[in-house]
C-alpha cells in the first residue's frame, strides 16, 4: 500500500521530467546570449554618462548635480530598468575620477543634503570610509532627502541614510567572518 502511494506521489515527477529537462536545457543554451546584451547595456550607459562625467572633476560634478537635483531623490536600488540612471551616474563619476576621493569627501558637507548623499555614493566607490573619517556632525544631519528603494520613495534624514550604509557594511562584515 505504501509503495503504491509513493508511486502515485512520484507520478507527476515522471510525467514532467521531459519538460523540466527541456527548460533547463533552454536556460543553459540561451544563457550566453545575456553576456552580449549586458555588454551592450554597459556601452549604452557609458555613452549616456560619458559626456556628463568627463573633464575636470568640479565641472563634471556640476553637470551631474544638475541631473540629481532635477530627479530630486537618491535611487538606492530599483527593479526598473533605466530608473536608476542617477545611481549609475554617481558610479560613473567616481570611476572616471578615481583619484578624487578627497573631492567627494569635501562634498559631504554640501548644504544641499541630496548632493551630500550623492557625494557619499561616489566616495564609497573609491574608498571604504569609516564613521570616524566623516566630517563631524554628518551622521547627525536631520535634513530630509527622498530615497527610492524598489517602488517606494520615502523621506529620510540624511544622517540616517548615510548611517544605514555603515550598518549594512557591519552586517556584511559579520556575515563574511
Amino acid at each position: 500500500m505504501e509503495r503504491r502511494n509513493m508511486a502515485k506521489a512520484a507520478a507527476p515527477l515522471r510525467r514532467d521530467w521531459k519538460r523540466i529537462v527541456s527548460e533547463h536545457a533552454w536556460m543553459i543554451l540561451l544563457s550566453p546570449m545575456w553576456v552580449p546584451l549586458m555588454l551592450v547595456d554597459r556601452l549604452r550607459l557609458r555613452c549616456k554618462t560619458g559626456p556628463l562625467v568627463c573633464g575636470r572633476i568640479d565641472e563634471a560634478w556640476d553637470r551631474c548635480a544638475t541631473i540629481w537635483r532635477q530627479r530630486g531623490f537618491v535611487c538606492q536600488w530599483t527593479a526598473h530598468a533605466g530608473a536608476s540612471f542617477e545611481h549609475d551616474l554617481a558610479a560613473a563619476l567616481a570611476l572616471r575620477h578615481p583619484g578624487e576621493a578627497a573631492f567627494f569627501a569635501n562634498k559631504l558637507t554640501d548644504p544641499d543634503p541630496l548632493l551630500a548623499a550623492y557625494a557619499f555614493k561616489c566616495l564609497i566607490r573609491l574608498a571604504k570610509p569609516r564613521r570616524e573619517d566623516l566630517p563631524v556632525g554628518l551622521l547627525q544631519r536631520s535634513e530630509k532627502i527622498q530615497v527610492q528603494r524598489a517602488d517606494l520613495i520615502a523621506a529620510e534624514p540624511l544622517g540616517s541614510y548615510l548611517d544605514a550604509w555603515f550598518r549594512e557594511q557591519g552586517q556584511l562584515d559579520r556575515d563574511e567572518s
